[in-house]
């Protein structure tokens, strides 16, 4: 994951700690993709990057952005031509760029495509983790945004009931996805706002995080006529 490629502090300033991934893919009608992925990491994230490119050598620098699209995109993606800039944000910001080719993402079939995976880029606990526990947890706060657009092989494509919007005080988790003509467009937006989890939050703890695993395990289909 994220977190096992880079080193995370607890961030000071929750709001200012960001990930965005962007990824754009062209898939062809026998399954393999290409494209290009970008990740944009801001506070504790980004400042890790830096610390890490400040004294380490070019080549440990170039595994572990390898490291961290491999946990990002689906199993058996390959990376090439990496780079990265450092970005005036207010807070410690880089982004990260390679471009990438995935085998075998998905292929066209008798009017459907097969699930696409999508990795999760957010470590929430898990609700049995939660279960009997009294005393409070801590988290790091985080906001999460991810964009795959995916230019499918045939026209006329629609998504299957792939919406998902969940949202309480503690924080949320939304997954819209859209098909037009040949492009299909999803984006997931996921966010938690408090470091300190006292046990009386914990359904709504919960509830973000069977929402983010249970949209994952159902992963992405659409259907083309």
């Amino acid at each position: 994951s994220l977190h096992d490629a880079l080193p995370i502090c607890t961030p000071v300033r929750p709001a200012q700690e960001g990930r965005r991934l962007d990824v754009a893919l062209a898939l062809a009608a026998g399954g393999e993709a290409s494209g290009t992925a970008r990740l944009e990491l801001s506070g504790e994230s980004g400042a890790a990057f830096l610390r890490l490119h400040a004294g380490a050598k070019p080549a440990e620098v170039d595994r572990v952005i390898r490291r961290v699209f491999a946990a990002l995109l689906p199993a058996g993606a390959t990376f090439s031509d990496l780079r990265w800039q450092s970005l005036e944000d207010g807070v410690p910001t880089v982004k990260l760029e390679v471009k990438v080719g995935i085998p075998a993402l998905g292929a066209a079939g008798e009017g459907a495509l097969p699930p696409l995976p999508l990795p999760s880029m957010v470590d929430l606990p898990s609700s049995g983790l939660l279960d009997g526990r009294t005393v409070p947890v801590v988290e790091t706060p985080f906001v999460s945004r991810v964009t795959w657009r995916v230019t499918l092989p045939r026209d006329a494509c629609r998504s299957e009931g792939q919406d998902v919007t969940v949202q309480n005080d503690l924080g949320l988790f939304r997954q819209t996805v859209a098909v037009q003509g040949r492009e299909l467009t999803l984006e997931r937006g996921s966010e938690l706002r408090q470091r300190w989890i006292d046990p009386a939050a914990f359904p709504a703890l919960k509830e973000i995080s069977l929402a983010e695993s249970r949209t994952n395990k159902r992963r992405l289909r659409v259907s083309c006529g």
